[in-house]
């Protein structure tokens, strides 16, 4: 892994970092028990959907952890627990880190949480004055938007399964959304161990499904693929949720 240069990671998910550039609780869902939809991309002056609040928050839960503690590098499910930021509500999931399948095993309590929320695949970019270069008025919003809005672009396979049922909507853009620009702490072992004297910055793109939970024993599946053209990634996660109450 080239850290601070080009990094590539993901869960049904793949987090980018680039050298230069490198919360609402509860989000709806549909009466046909459909992963919820995200909303197209809102304007930076416009009020956050719901899921771009659950994008956030699942960026700082990552971000904020140590960067050995990544939760799509988790070969059982124990990393999934582990500093979520809500209490109730929704609780946070990751996907797996590679095309090799990985299976996980966790236990949600329904009375705390009565929803997930997981990307199918993802990108995001965090930059600061931890690194060379870094402007010092203004960040490459535009830039740094679309180098990783393009790999999302354009035909994909993504797979979403609940009980071996698929929850993708018909047209998949029905699930993908932005994070819009915002500013978060975020780990020093993610800059090397440099502590930035400003916020770092952060920018996310993906697809991303929000999935109601019912008591018993239920498998998710997810799956997703994108091409940085020289750099194409996929990841597959199978995960055995028991909901209890």
């Amino acid at each position: 892994m080239k850290k601070n240069l080009l990094t590539a990671c993901s869960m049904l998910l793949f987090s980018l970092l680039l050298f230069l550039g490198c919360r609402k609780e509860n989000a709806d869902t549909n009466v046909s028990g459909k992963a919820i939809t995200a909303s197209e991309s809102e304007s930076s002056k416009k009020a956050l959907s719901e899921t771009q609040i659950l994008i956030r928050k699942w960026i700082e839960w990552v971000a904020s952890r140590d960067f050995d503690l990544r939760p799509w590098d988790d070969p059982t499910g124990d990393k999934q627990y582990a500093a979520q930021p809500y209490a109730t509500g929704t609780m946070l999931l990751a996907g797996g880190g590679s095309p090799d399948l990985v299976y996980r095993a966790i236990t949600i309590d329904i009375n705390q949480y009565q929803q997930i929320f997981i990307p199918v695949v993802n990108v995001f970019n965090f930059w600061s004055d931890c690194f060379a270069g870094h402007p010092e008025k203004n960040v490459p919003n535009g830039g740094i938007s679309h180098y990783i809005t393009e790999p999302l672009n354009g035909k994909r396979i993504l797979t979403l399964k609940w009980d071996d049922n698929s929850l993708l909507p018909d047209k998949l853009k029905d699930l993908r959304e932005n994070s819009g620009f915002w500013e978060s702490s975020i780990h020093p072992s993610w800059t090397g161990g440099c502590v930035s004297s400003n916020p770092t910055t952060f920018y996310a793109d993906g697809f991303w499904a929000t999935i109601p939970l019912t008591p018993g024993v239920h498998q998710l599946e997810v799956a997703g693929d994108m091409d940085f053209k020289k750099d194409p990634f996929s990841n597959h996660v199978i995960y055995t949720i028991t909901v209890t109450n």
